[in-house]
């Protein structure tokens, strides 16, 4: 049969009833025809036979070969967000606005998905002339992607991870920007589909943006700084640490790097917020 399920085709209608149009399979049976049922029809719609119309071809819950007016939003070959709707044992189903799910085979997803998760895919035809989806999209993503034009440096952006390398992760923002977030300014993990905010660092020459989603130094060293007051704050006001103290030493204590704690002390020293004395870190009141 030249009709299947999962493809969008042109089709002739051969006769209407109260039902709905019955589109030409062009086998030469009627038994064959495929019915595009009113309820999927276009508003305002009104056939008439012979018109050629565009539907979307799937498998209703009989396995009967069923139309719908209701066709993707994006086209074949087109990039575009969506969700997943249905995971089987062999992929993944997601939502592009038809009638039912386009399928996204496992050798075509970079991770595992869960159900609700939204991704970039594209939608192709496969061998056997079936859609279906991808989420190899860089190429495609580059192709649609624009300029920075309004963002600065130290600007707040978002977007939504399309990729990863073994320099980092891509982002694409609503406004088709590229993101590169680079491994060292990654805090915490990552995955396909997540939505990010990030800090603009570096403008780059190919209009993308490099961001990061650490927290800026200035930020940085003021969160520090109240990791270590809370801590005198619940310890009498002192405390042993201080810039002798080992870097896992403080790791375990707040959770922060030597280095950071180092800056977060200064900070603290300059306010006149806290004082050493005997090696020991005192709270000043």
């Amino acid at each position: 049969m030249k009709f299947h399920a999962s493809m969008i085709a042109t089709m002739r209608i051969a006769r209407i009833n109260e039902v709905g149009a019955f589109l030409d399979a062009e086998t030469g049976k009627t038994s064959d025809d495929i019915l595009l049922h009113r309820s999927q029809w276009k508003e305002n719609f009104e056939p008439h036979e012979n018109d050629r119309v565009e539907v979307f071809l799937y498998l209703d819950p009989k396995k009967r070969l069923t139309a719908s007016m209701k066709l993707p939003r994006i086209k074949i070959g087109e990039v575009g967000i969506a969700k997943v709707i249905n995971k089987t044992h062999d992929g993944y189903f997601l939502d592009f606005g038809a009638e039912r799910g386009i399928f996204l085979p496992f050798h075509e997803s970079r991770r595992k998905f869960e159900v609700g998760d939204e991704i970039f895919a594209k939608i192709y035809i496969d061998k056997s002339a079936r859609l279906s989806a991808t989420t190899f999209v860089e190429d495609e993503i580059q192709q649609i992607a624009i300029t920075n034009q309004n963002f600065r440096k130290g600007d707040r952006v978002t977007g939504k991870i399309y990729n990863f390398t073994s320099m980092g992760a891509f982002a694409l923002t609503q406004d088709r920007i590229v993101l590169f977030i680079a491994k060292s300014e990654i805090e915490s993990p990552l995955k396909i589909g997540d939505n990010i905010s990030a800090r603009v660092i570096y403008l780059r020459e190919d209009g993308g943006l490099n961001v990061s989603l650490r927290a800026s130094k200035k930020s940085q060293q003021k969160s520090d700084a109240e990791k270590i007051l809370d801590y005198l704050e619940s310890h009498d006001g002192r405390m042993k640490f201080n810039d002798n103290s080992s870097p896992d030493e403080i790791k375990s204590a707040f959770e922060i790097s030597k280095s950071q704690f180092k800056r977060a002390l200064g900070l603290l020293l300059k306010s006149q917020r806290i004082k050493f004395e005997n090696d020991e870190t005192i709270l000043m009141k």
